[in-house]
């Protein structure tokens, strides 16, 4: 009878341990799953883009090109049309570098290099890019940090980190409003500030902003396209120089993006 007893007890712990593996196999072929779900909506995402959002602009940019050279064109009319294409290829040139620096991380990994930057001359650069844009837009852009304010990460990431939020606080701000970068340092974080004046965001809208894919992007207050990529990268390359990225908003009162990069200046 014992002996009974003793082989009932061992198969119950064979059973339990091959369910336990058997379930250990499950959720791994389960979270495959999901990663190949998430990865073929971002190559749908990114063929979406490509197809599109990159060809649009550059299709409007030859068809204007082809009549001035058939002077069929006006001065007065290239200048009218000159404002929106140079938008558009603004755009068209923040969705490239966006795809190229996600594909690149995709089959790379990460890279992570941080040096000492000085942020104002950074954040100098990124406004610079968007001088026009912002113009067109009667967008009044301010780099409010002090000159000698240094920070510790890795200055391509970081520069695409700024570009992108300036560019989409200009996306989302209307005629005569304003986009303004501040900074504060603590001693365990750098923070940096990207703050607009736009149509701002509700709850749901800000929680919909971290999702780990793509998603349809918002039209700008001037209808200008988004892919959702930027905001997706800016999060994974804050993550990688040590940091998180927080929303601050309210709706038609704007937005403030908050950027905390582990401060280890002097460490």
């Amino acid at each position: 009878m014992s002996m009974i007893i003793g082989l009932v007890i061992r198969n119950n712990k064979q059973r339990s341990r091959t369910n336990q593996l058997l379930q250990k196999m499950n959720t791994e072929i389960a979270e495959q799953n999901a990663k190949l779900i998430q990865a073929n909506e971002i190559k749908d995402k990114l063929f979406s883009i490509l197809g599109h959002d990159l060809r649009s602009p550059l299709v409007s940019l030859k068809g204007l090109m082809e009549l001035v050279l058939r002077n069929e064109v006006s001065e007065q009319e290239f200048k009218a049309f000159s404002s929106k294409l140079n938008q558009q290829v603004s755009g068209t040139h923040e969705t490239l570098e966006n795809i190229l620096q996600w594909s690149h991380a995709q089959m790379n990994g990460w890279q992570h290099s941080p040096v000492s930057i000085n942020l104002h001359s950074l954040v100098n650069r990124c406004t610079n890019l968007f001088e026009e844009p912002a113009r067109a837009k009667n967008i009044t852009l301010l780099n409010q940090l002090t000159l000698n304010t240094t920070i510790h990460a890795d200055e391509a990431q970081l520069e695409l980190i700024v570009r992108n939020l300036i560019h989409n606080a200009i996306k989302f701000t209307g005629s005569g409003g304003q986009v303004r970068v501040q900074g504060y340092e603590s001693k365990t974080h750098f923070e940096i500030q990207v703050i607009d004046t736009g149509v701002g965001l509700t709850i749901d809208e800000i929680n919909e902003l971290f999702k780990a894919k793509p998603s349809n992007s918002s039209r700008g207050t001037q209808g200008e396209r988004g892919t959702g990529l930027g905001l997706m990268l800016c999060k994974e390359m804050i993550e990688n120089n040590g940091g998180y990225l927080k929303v601050t908003s309210q709706p038609g009162k704007g937005s403030t993006f908050h950027v905390f990069i582990k401060n280890t200046v002097g460490a």
